[in-house]
C-alpha cells in the first residue's frame, strides 16, 4: 500500500480531473469502433470511478485520514491517502486499436 500526502488545493484538483475524465472517456467508449480498445476503455472508466470513490467528496473523512503539518507559514492541514497498488490496465499495441 503507498500513502499520498496532498494539501486540500491538491486533492480537490486531484478530484476535478478525475471527475473531468468519466464524461470523456463515457464519450470515447460510445464512439469506438474497436471492440479491444472500448474494453479497455469501460476498464478505465472503472478504475477512475473507483478512484474518485477512494478520495471521496469535499469534507468526507471516511476515505482519507487529515494530518497536520508543520510549514514555515504555520499549520496547514495535509490529506493522507492511502492508495492500493491496482493491477495494470493491459497495453494495447497500435495494430490492436485499429479498426
Amino acid at each position: 500500500m503507498n500513502t499520498v500526502i496532498l494539501t486540500d488545493q491538491e486533492l480537490e484538483y486531484l478530484r476535478e480531473l478525475l471527475q473531468r475524465e468519466i464524461p470523456n472517456l463515457h464519450d470515447e467508449i460510445r464512439h469506438t469502433d474497436a471492440y479491444d480498445y472500448r474494453e479497455f476503455l469501460k476498464e478505465r472508466e472503472l478504475l477512475v470511478k473507483a478512484l474518485v470513490g477512494k478520495i471521496g467528496t469535499p469534507g468526507s473523512p471516511a476515505t482519507s485520514a487529515w494530518h497536520p503539518s508543520q510549514t514555515e507559514k504555520g499549520t496547514r492541514q495535509r490529506r493522507e491517502i492511502e492508495l492500493e497498488t491496482a493491477p495494470q490496465l493491459p497495453s494495447l499495441s497500435p495494430s490492436q486499436l485499429s479498426v
